[in-house]
């Protein structure tokens, strides 16, 4: 896996993604600390398949969220109510 310095990347983008389009991994640092990972994407891969796991974690932590909130003041959470109000007018 090869390192470069943000200043570097910035100047040899295009001969970096061609490095990583031929499966070499590369790290970019700013500051000496690593900041971001370039890596080819599967044959088949999309953005959005990339970032689903992610986006899955972030609807977990906020929905666990909002059960803790109602817990915290003793409230009950009816999720039925919340969708009907949630779907008002759409129809």
């Amino acid at each position: 896996m090869r390192t470069v310095a943000e200043p570097e990347a910035e100047t040899s983008l295009p001969a970096l993604l061609d490095q990583v389009q031929g499966g070499e991994e590369v790290t970019i640092t700013r500051g000496g600390e690593a900041v971001a990972r370039l890596v080819r994407v599967g044959r088949h891969e999309t953005l959005e398949e990339l970032r689903r796991p992610q986006r899955q974690a972030e609807i977990a932590a906020a929905m666990k969220g909002i059960r803790d909130r109602a817990k915290a003041l003793k409230s009950e959470f009816d999720w039925e109510e919340i969708k009907l109000w949630r779907d008002e007018g759409r129809r």
